[in-house]
């Protein structure tokens, strides 16, 4: 009540909950919306919103739902790549993490570090240093990326660290990954 300035609902609407966590996260599968909420019988609201649903299958066949009129690309459309905040919802928002997080890539407990998306994956970590003469935006791959993976990511990179810290002329220090990431070597760029 504090944080809402009123009262909760004392009776929520569960299609409401399910419409907005699928219009955010979609497509997803009840289980996904379920551990986000932590909602329990998720599953029947679903089946109820079934007939006003779009339904898609991922590689692994499983069924997953979405909001009608969502954007969906083609599978071969690259996404862009994308520096997410530690603890984003992207990250955290399904209870199967491995279309968003690969397979191997490690899981970081280092408070402030934030995820960086190639392709819609998780396949770096980035965070702003305090550094001399300036701050610096590391990123630390967790496999190795491409040329073109590597010039879009430091691209992106600059520009974050412009917003984030003006006075760093996009600074940008990009580390080479090895077979075991937690020996990152230096690799300035």
């Amino acid at each position: 009540e504090a944080w809402l300035g009123a009262s909760p609902d004392p009776a929520p609407d569960p299609e409401t909950l399910v419409l907005r966590y699928l219009a955010a996260f979609g497509p997803a599968s009840a289980a996904d919306a379920q551990y986000w909420s932590g909602v329990p019988g998720l599953g029947e609201v679903f089946e109820r919103l079934r007939p006003r649903l779009r339904i898609v299958r991922d590689e692994d066949d499983r069924e997953l739902f979405d909001v009608p009129r969502a954007p969906l690309p083609d599978a071969d459309v690259r996404a862009p790549v994308r520096f997410l905040p530690e603890y984003d919802n992207v990250t955290i928002g399904h209870k199967d993490r491995t279309r968003i997080v690969p397979e191997g890539v490690p899981r970081f407990t280092e408070v402030g570090w934030g995820s960086v998306l190639v392709d819609g994956s998780v396949a770096a970590r980035w965070r702003l240093f305090e550094t001399d003469p300036g701050p610096t935006l590391r990123i630390e791959p967790f496999r190795p990326l491409t040329r073109d993976e590597r010039a879009e990511t430091r691209d992106e990179a600059g520009r974050l660290a412009t917003f984030l810290a003006p006075e760093t002329d996009g600074r940008v220090e990009l580390k080479a990954a090895t077979a075991d990431p937690a020996r990152l070597r230096d690799l300035r760029v």
